[in-house]
């Protein structure tokens, strides 16, 4: 059985911007991972 890391997006301090995602083979459902981890960046970044 293959086994699959999750992506986890951090700030500078190393604190989640999102919850861990398991892979996912949708471009979509990705693109939308990342987007959400860049707004809430943006927001804390501040």
């Amino acid at each position: 059985m293959a086994q699959f890391s999750k992506s986890s997006l951090l700030d500078h301090g190393g604190n989640l911007l999102s919850s861990p995602k398991g892979y996912d083979p949708s471009v979509e459902g990705y693109t939308n991972f990342l987007n959400d981890g860049l707004q809430r960046f943006k927001i804390v970044d501040k």
